[in-house]
């Protein structure tokens, strides 16, 4: 699990009477070690019932809404960052609940020297503009190849089909690939949905 500490500098947005309402489970898109994850964890320690996060991830936002209209879930969590972030907005079956900023620490891994020249580079969606950040303090020039996720990713450098991908801090050290020197960390909303009406 995340330390709810470590890295993350947080400000809250809370809207109307029900923006505490008790979480029983919060779902996000995503996969372990994610941002998506990290926040979740996150808001999970800072107003859920204690003990082990009560996270569900999966494959899209939309997916995880279906799960908290049906009440499985009883919070939606979306990264502002998704371009379609004004669907769950817009979304009458929803009701804007919070928001928050929180951090997140990202890392490139990949077992290359640093004088390695044009590195291919796994990049998981949503990350380029990280990705670019970091590779630019180490190498001049570099090749992209756009994967799905950061499972994808991994597995792209673990293959020999990449030389180099970007991952949180957390994904970097559950996977036990080398990590190369530095660190970007980015700052991210991130809101909070509700169903509008109480889930019967």
């Amino acid at each position: 699990m995340t330390d709810p500490g470590q890295f993350t500098e947080t400000r809250w947005i809370d809207v109307g009477p029900r923006a505490k309402t008790p979480i029983d489970a919060i779902a996000t898109a995503g996969r372990t070690g994610s941002a998506n994850a990290r926040a979740a964890e996150f808001l999970w320690c800072e107003r859920g019932h204690g003990g082990l996060p009560r996270v569900q991830l999966f494959p899209s936002y939309e997916a995880a809404a279906r799960n908290v209209l049906d009440g499985t879930a009883s919070h939606l969590l979306v990264s502002n960052g998704h371009p379609d972030i004004a669907t769950f907005y817009e979304d009458t079956n929803l009701r804007f609940s919070s928001a928050f900023l929180h951090s997140t620490p990202y890392v490139l891994v990949g077992d290359v020297p640093l004088d390695f020249e044009a590195p291919r580079v796994a990049v998981p969606a949503g990350l380029s503009t990280v990705a670019a950040r970091l590779l630019a303090e180490h190498f001049p020039s570099f090749v992209v190849s756009n994967v799905g996720h950061d499972d994808e990713a991994v597995a792209a450098v673990r293959g020999d089909r990449a030389d180099v991908t970007v991952l949180t801090s957390d994904k970097a050290s559950a996977c036990a690939l080398p990590v190369l020197p530095g660190r970007h960390t980015s700052r991210m909303l991130w809101t909070v949905f509700l169903p509008s009406a109480p889930v019967q």
